[in-house]
């Protein structure tokens, strides 16, 4: 695939967390917008059921749960809005700087030195010995301080992560929806 510039990815996505910022107290509070923009952009339902915590359509946000939903809610929108007034002035860094590791501009000696450390971990993988594969992986990590071999923390961690995400969001839905 053709390599997308980082800086155009970023400004997009802080335009579209910005736009959800304004769309969703908007679109809970404001009776003049039409049914059919509010059924194009957002579920009618979802939003009804956020601001007037009424049942609409036989759902509704189970009582004892109110307070969860209203602190996550707040927890979500205050996430995002730090991550704009984070990411918006390193957008901007990068608009101004002409070189360093803020500029938009691609560092090929860095991105060639790159490629050869991936063809020589590629050529230690090859070994049938395990025991060849991990000297050669030493000897690499050796000649190059800053890459790190993985562990079972760091090989374990992400999947309990993404299991705990998993769970997290099951648990959600449940309470959402009973």
């Amino acid at each position: 695939p053709t390599p997308r510039p980082a800086a155009r990815m970023y400004a997009v996505c802080v335009l579209r967390v910005l736009v959800l910022l304004i769309a969703i107290p908007w679109f809970g509070t404001s009776t003049s917008i039409p049914a059919w923009v509010k059924q194009a952009f957002a579920n009618e339902n979802a939003i009804h059921i956020l601001f007037q915590g009424q049942q609409l359509h036989g759902r509704r946000i189970p009582l004892e749960s109110v307070e969860e939903w209203a602190i996550v809610s707040l927890i979500v929108l205050s996430l995002s809005a730090f991550w704009v007034l984070l990411t918006l002035p390193m957008l901007f860094a990068a608009m101004c700087c002409a070189s360093g590791p803020m500029s938009w501009q691609k560092d090929t000696a860095l991105l060639h030195d790159v490629d050869s450390l991936a063809e020589e971990i590629e050529i230690a993988n090859c070994h049938t010995d395990w025991r060849a594969c991990l000297r050669s992986m030493k000897r690499l990590q050796q000649e190059h301080p800053s890459l790190k071999l993985t562990t079972l923390g760091s090989t374990l961690g992400p999947a309990a992560g993404t299991l705990a995400h998993l769970v997290l969001d099951i648990v959600a839905a449940y309470t959402f929806f009973s």
